[in-house]
């Protein structure tokens, strides 16, 4: 079912907040894209075998300028990623090859769009469903499924580029989805939790305009952990 690929993620700062955010919302990003993820404090002269790389403009870009010069023709090179707090340091930056400039002091929705242009370097780290459609086998990324649903025998996926059908019943498929990010609200449905826009009269709305049935009895719990996962974002 699953790409075993891990991708290593360093963070080279000197500040010890600062690296601490930027892994908790990493950790979080990798949660929420089904991707392999290992984080871990990086050097700007010598980061090892990572695929990605946050360095701090200012401090280590001289570092990583020295490095990056003899392994731009390396096969394995990661993509950088230059933490900065003004414009002058994004430009002073470049010389290094950024593939994106961050905000130093980030959030959720930076990181994500900075790690969005790196998309070929941690794309081999995604999770796949490995599934049979229309007897055929079809490989889904699991950050585009939206919700599952029962049906009969069968589960229908709700994905980004529409719904599909696969020959697998829920409960078997429920086994390889990660939860968090996703949530059994009752007993025909999975969900993916940052894709519920709101829940109200104990129906789930999803952005799409879907509207899923909770259990009433799971109601306040399902409304606490969609609530309490949408709140690290």
């Amino acid at each position: 079912m699953e790409n075993e690929k891990r991708i290593r993620l360093g963070i080279c700062t000197p500040d010890g907040p600062v690296y601490r955010r930027l892994g908790q919302l990493a950790e979080l990003w990798g949660q929420e894209m089904c991707i392999r993820l290992d984080i871990y404090p990086a050097q700007a002269d010598s980061p090892g075998d990572a695929d990605l790389l946050f360095f701090e403009a200012g401090e280590g870009e001289a570092a990583v300028d020295q490095w990056a010069a003899g392994r731009r023709a390396a096969s394995h090179f990661p993509a950088l990623i230059a933490l900065v707090e003004n414009s002058r340091q994004a430009i002073a930056s470049y010389r290094c090859h950024p593939n994106a400039l961050l905000q130093r002091e980030t959030d959720y929705a930076g990181l994500a769009a900075a790690l969005d242009r790196c998309f070929p370097v941690w794309s081999p780290g995604m999770i796949w469903l490995d599934l049979l459609y229309q007897r055929e086998r079809v490989r889904v990324p699991l950050c585009q499924v939206q919700y599952v649903e029962a049906q009969g025998r069968n589960t229908r996926l709700q994905c980004a580029g529409g719904m599909i059908e696969v020959n697998k019943p829920l409960g078997q498929l429920a086994e390889l989805l990660p939860q968090p990010p996703f949530l059994r609200c009752q007993k025909s449905f999975l969900v993916r939790m940052s894709a519920v826009a709101q829940i109200q009269s104990g129906m789930l709305v999803m952005f799409g305009g879907q509207e899923i049935p909770v259990s009433r009895k799971q109601v306040q719990e399902v409304r606490q952990k969609v609530e309490l996962w949408k709140s690290g974002f």
